[in-house]
């Protein structure tokens, strides 16, 4: 992780970098996969603060993340002659890019935004003992929330709406 600040008490920038890895924890003798139950996850972020006065704040963030794995299943008491054994392959790619604001009105009421576009494209491959199941998806997701505080020594108080779709 690297943070920089860009000009004092008004712009910074933050990167950050996430590796996950694991290489199983057995080998899978009915597949051509010897890295069963893997995990393989890169995580990138990056975020600027925008401070341009003592009462607005701003904080634009992107997130990537890499996704790659599988899990490894076998029969269960209740069924222990269905699935011998399920190997699940996923990859998934996320994309996310959120924007938030605060602008403090007066010493008791502050407004606040908050922005999220999401992208997500998760492919799950299910192995069963005879057959393959190949699920790809693809989610496009937007999310909006304004948020009006009201906070005294007497008395706090919210309003506010949310949007998705």
């Amino acid at each position: 992780m690297a943070n920089t600040v860009l000009v004092e008490d008004r712009l910074a920038l933050r990167f950050s970098f996430d590796k996950r890895e694991t290489d199983g924890f057995f080998n899978n003798d009915t597949g051509n996969n010897d890295r069963a139950a893997f995990t393989d996850v890169d995580t990138w972020r990056l975020g600027l603060r925008y401070d341009p006065t003592d009462r607005l704040s701003s904080v634009l963030k992107y997130t990537y993340i890499e996704d790659r794995g599988s899990s490894v299943r076998g029969a269960t008491a209740s069924l222990p002659d269905r699935i011998v054994r399920s190997e699940d392959a996923r990859q998934h790619d996320i994309n996310s890019l959120s924007f938030n604001l605060n602008y403090d009105i007066n010493d008791a009421l502050t407004f606040s935004s908050s922005t999220i576009i999401t992208n997500a494209n998760p492919i799950t491959d299910r192995v069963f003992r005879t057959a393959v199941e190949k699920r790809e998806r693809n989610y496009d997701v937007f999310e909006q929330e304004f948020r009006l505080n009201y906070t005294t020594d007497r008395a706090k108080a919210v309003v506010g709406a949310f949007y998705t779709k």
